[in-house]
């Protein structure tokens, strides 16, 4: 009988994430062959597998995450996958809860969702998926024999119940975070202790505005154009008059968009709002710093927040409040 093969299968699609993930793997906590999976365009200086993102509830875009999964994990007779995943609440993460290599769960923090007591306490809604439809598409690609899915379960996944975060599936064995507000209802967690990293020079003036989610903003208000014009116009002119005030101050202004939307948004619609500072990526390889982490990490002047989000407890946490520049646009 051949030996198991095991994975300790990272997966990362947000600054956090990655945050996390790198501490993980550079501190040991990973001991298996590492088998990193990249959502949202996140970079890892490393062997890596890129994908869209977990699939949400897509049957394309899950299926394409476990093909490229099963490519790396087919080449051996007997596998085990240990999940260090940001949560399971969708298909993906139904899938992985009937299938027979999965071992361990660990989770992830990724911001505020890690702080609702809901995602922890009661499953929720989950979404109706073509159950034909996925079975074949997972045959096809040969998903199934490779996570040994069960087939009975997988004819009625509709009626499993969608957990963000459970601690009551077999192989849940702990979580791992920044913020002690994450994670409130579970055992085995591990608060992670962060260094941040000081990569401009404190003679310089650099202040970084982060927009708010603009693609659930716009999914939410789709039949509302006249106020979607009315938002985006408003967040460009908040923008413009941030970078005229750090530009009165002799600094320079770094403009981020949220990983959905750098993802999934047009380079015209984001070179609006770049053409009044820098974007965030380019300023990093400009100056050679290291790119992915939270941005609280690093040592900004200041950070414009634009409407509540977790990006808020973060700076708090390791720049302190005077760093903070809120702003709420309704």
């Amino acid at each position: 009988m051949a030996t198991e093969k095991l994975f300790d299968l990272l997966y990362m699609h947000s600054p956090i994430t990655y945050s996390i993930g790198r501490h993980l793997v550079e501190n040991g906590y990973l001991s298996n062959e590492l088998l990193v999976v990249c959502g949202r365009n996140t970079q890892w200086n490393g062997p890596h597998l890129s994908v869209e993102n977990d699939g949400v509830w897509s049957i394309a875009r899950t299926c394409d995450y476990l093909e490229k999964v099963c490519g790396v994990l087919r080449a051996h007779p007997e596998v085990g996958l240990n999940l260090y995943v940001p949560h399971s609440g969708f298909l993906v993460g139904k899938l992985f809860s009937i299938s027979g290599v999965v071992r361990k769960v660990y989770y992830i923090e990724e911001g505020s969702a890690a702080y609702d007591l809901n995602n922890a306490l009661q499953p929720w809604a989950s979404r109706q998926v073509d159950i034909g439809l996925l079975t074949r598409e997972l045959e096809r690609r040969g998903v199934l024999d490779v996570l040994k899915i069960d087939r009975e379960r997988l004819a009625q996944l509709n009626s499993i119940e969608s957990w963000f975060f459970n601690a009551r599936q077999p192989g849940f064995s702990g979580a791992f975070c920044v913020s002690e507000r994450a994670f409130p209802t579970l055992s085995n967690v591990t608060i992670l202790p962060m260094s941040t990293m000081e990569i401009i020079p404190a003679t310089e003036t650099i202040w970084l505005c982060m927009l708010p989610c603009l693609i659930n903003f716009v999914a939410e208000h789709e039949n509302d154009k006249p106020l979607l014009d009315k938002f985006l116009y408003g967040l460009l002119m908040m923008v413009r008059m941030q970078a005229a005030m750090v530009r009165n101050l002799g600094g320079a202004l770094v403009i981020k968009f949220h990983p959905a939307d750098d993802a999934y948004f047009e380079a015209d619609f984001k070179d609006h709002f770049y053409a009044l500072g820098t974007g965030y990526r380019d300023f990093f390889e400009m100056n050679d710093f290291p790119l992915g982490y939270e941005p609280a990490l690093y040592n900004f002047t200041k950070f414009i927040v634009v409407n509540d989000s977790s990006a808020l407890l973060y700076i708090r946490q390791f720049r302190g409040q005077e760093s903070v520049v809120p702003v709420k646009l309704d």
